[in-house]
């Protein structure tokens, strides 16, 4: 189960890198996806 939300997360950041997001608006949009999907995103430090 945390493989399949890892592999969701990384399609996120790819898509957004793609579109030439910034970091912080990755960061910023995956802490949204966790808290709307109700995860615990691990801590990436």
């Amino acid at each position: 189960k945390f493989e399949e939300i890892k592999t969701e997360i990384t399609a996120i950041k790819n898509t957004q890198i793609k579109q030439g997001k910034t970091l912080t608006r990755i960061d910023t949009t995956l802490t949204i996806w966790a808290n709307n999907n109700g995860v615990q995103l691990p801590d990436e430090s």
